[in-house]
């Protein structure tokens, strides 16, 4: 199974996109996430250690400069590429500011999430989480 997400710019509002093919790209499936109030800035989807797929969307607002934005990551799995569980915040990053980057890897048998983000006030270094 092969699963790519993209960010649909083409529509009237941006959109996360995720393509599926489970017959060596002969054919795909597509789904689209609901559209979102703040801005899409990425998507990242992974395979998980189980057969399936976690993505992760972060979502950004604001200038370009840590003390002037705002983002938050947002996630949902799936066992087969096509259908998506509601997309919710990513629990680990609720009270990191700014939490972006997210990068999804599996290490002695055990799933990790790392991310980055500002912890506390302190917006002049980010932090791996």
């Amino acid at each position: 199974m092969l699963a790519v997400s993209v960010l649909d710019s083409l529509s009237a509002s941006s959109l996360v996109k995720v393509y599926s093919s489970s017959d060596k790209c002969a054919t795909f499936t597509s789904f689209s996430f609901p559209a979102q109030k703040k801005q899409i800035a990425s998507s990242r989807i992974f395979a998980t250690s189980g057969g399936g797929f976690i993505i992760f969307i972060s979502l950004g607002e604001g200038k370009q400069s840590p003390t002037e934005s705002s983002f938050s990551l947002l996630c949902s799995e799936s066992a087969d590429g096509k259908k998506w569980s509601e997309l919710r915040i990513f629990k680990p990053s609720e009270s990191i500011a700014n939490a972006f980057s997210p990068f999804y890897t599996r290490i002695a048998d055990k799933d990790f999430v790392f991310f980055e983000g500002w912890s506390g006030r302190d917006l002049t270094s980010s932090l791996i989480y």
